[in-house]
């Protein structure tokens, strides 16, 4: 029963050894393909008509984009459009163009900087919330004072109708 028991034990630490071998060589496998994840502030960004172009970042090597890479741009526009799907939009390219940061997802192998996927991170917040009483009315302009005693004016969009005293939230 001893003889058994030291015949399992042995099998089961050889095949530990191995699969666990084989597990690590692996993932040194998987690591050497490089980080396909790039964040990074933007120097310039010059893409064509076509869709091929490139992103240069300040602190990192260029990122190669092509008609195939598709971008978001949060809040303003439907995310993972193509360059071509974005110039169906008024301001689409000009808001990849005017990016300031990005996060970038490259396609395998990493080593060729080939963009599938640009997110534009903006720079600070593109949508605030106000909420104040409106103090004064002109037009379409009205001035909110809030709840701190802060005077914020603001351009009302076309349809909407404020009188003076009502509470604002924005």
């Amino acid at each position: 029963m001893s003889k058994i028991l030291l015949v399992i034990t042995t099998m089961l630490l050889a095949a530990g050894l191995v699969l666990g071998t084989t597990g690590m060589a692996a993932a040194d496998e998987a690591t050497d393909e490089g980080t396909r994840g790039v964040f990074g502030k933007v120097d310039s960004v010059e893409i064509g008509a076509d869709g091929n172009g490139i992103i240069n970042l300040v602190d990192d090597e260029p990122i190669n984009v092509n008609a195939d890479t598709t971008y978001h741009i949060p809040t303003f526009l439907p995310p993972w459009q193509t360059w071509a799907e974005l110039a169906e939009s008024e301001d689409g390219h000009l808001y990849v163009e005017g990016a300031t940061r990005v996060a970038v997802l490259l396609a395998k192998p990493a080593a060729d900087r080939i963009a599938l996927k640009v997110m534009v991170i903006p720079d600070q917040p593109v949508r605030s919330h106000l909420v104040g009483v409106a103090i004064t009315v002109d037009g379409d302009t009205v001035t909110l004072v809030n709840k701190a005693g802060k005077e914020i004016t603001i351009t009302l969009p076309e349809g909407v109708e404020v009188s003076e005293g009502e509470f604002v939230t924005l």
